[in-house]
């Protein structure tokens, strides 16, 4: 009789696998072919290859994730941890090629309105590690005091953004290239920061309505 399967196992064989193949062209047979069970045997992990999928990419979506905080040097102060999150999220999706491979095939696993997402437990820890860093950059006052949600949301969408970009578009080369620019452009701002007023956050009403005239 085989020994039972550790869900890892699983889920790191189906991503070999639907990598390989395409989701439309692989098989329950082939899946657990990879792991030497029998297809019957699969089902115990799985109801059906459209589960098997989807958690198969979540499992690899947070273990990304996973790393790309792994290679956070905690020793530096807060802005050169945002910094280095933000450039090992960015690259770091390469040391997995098989998910590589399956988000270039499948672009709708990563959709751009947030009504049609598929991975709210990935999502979440994306989320919670970014709003993580930020609460402790405002608590030790490294970073301005801004409405943590907000700017939380508005990172993960630009993140997601640049990796659909990235990866998904082939436009990798001039992301990295200018990596730091963007970078620079979201920490330091557009504006001079001699005049004072445009870093207040307490523009009034008539002013929000002049300024979009």
């Amino acid at each position: 009789m085989k020994k039972p399967r550790k869900k890892r196992e699983i889920y790191e064989a189906a991503l070999k696998v639907f990598a390989k193949n395409g989701y439309k062209k692989t098989t329950l047979e082939d899946i657990a072919k990879e792991l030497d069970l029998t297809k019957s045997a699969l089902y115990i992990y799985c109801l059906n290859k459209k589960e098997l999928y989807l958690k198969s990419v979540e499992y690899g979506l947070i273990k990304w994730q996973k790393r790309v905080v792994s290679k956070v040097n905690p020793d530096l102060n807060l802005k050169d941890q945002f910094k280095q999150l933000c450039l090992n999220a960015l690259i770091s999706l390469k040391d997995d090629p098989d998910l590589l491979k399956i988000l270039s095939q499948d672009p709708d696993l990563f959709p751009l309105s947030s009504k049609d997402e598929v991975f709210p437990e990935s999502i979440e820890y994306s989320r919670n590690i970014l709003k993580n860093l930020l609460k402790k950059g405002i608590e030790k006052k490294e970073f301005r005091n801004f409405d943590l949600e907000v700017i939380t949301n508005f990172l993960y969408s630009l993140y997601k953004l640049i990796i659909i970009k990235e990866y998904i578009i082939h436009d990798e080369e001039k992301i990295i290239e200018h990596f730091d620019k963007i970078i620079d452009i979201f920490c330091y701002g557009l504006f001079n920061t001699t005049n004072e007023n445009l870093y207040q956050g307490d523009t009034n009403e008539n002013e929000k309505t002049k300024l979009f005239k």
